[in-house]
């Protein structure tokens, strides 16, 4: 195995830290949002937007690529996704409740 493989890996998933560490940020400027507008807006740029933009940018045939996987794992990518959703929205619920 070579090394560059290896540490392009290793930057990658130092960036990916940083950015994550640094989502804070653009909180300061919005002060007067609600948290939910915060999150909302948050998920639908980080999560959503600009994942598509990267994707679209470096992986030019993504569509073939869900064409030619199996049904099966395209549904338990979908569930696992829907998981995801359904545990943070009750994670909040729980903690404005308390």
């Amino acid at each position: 195995m070579t090394t560059m493989p290896l540490l392009l890996g290793f930057l990658l998933v130092l960036l990916a830290g940083l950015l994550q560490g640094t989502f804070i940020l653009p909180m300061t400027l919005v002060r007067k949002w609600d948290w939910e507008h915060t999150w909302a807006t948050f998920s639908l740029l980080g999560m959503i937007l600009f994942n598509w933009i990267i994707t679209l940018l470096f992986v030019p045939s993504i569509f073939a690529v869900y064409v030619a996987s199996p049904p099966r794992d395209l549904a338990i990518l979908a569930l696992f996704g829907l998981g995801w959703v359904s545990s943070w929205s009750k994670w909040r619920a729980a903690i404005t409740a308390s």
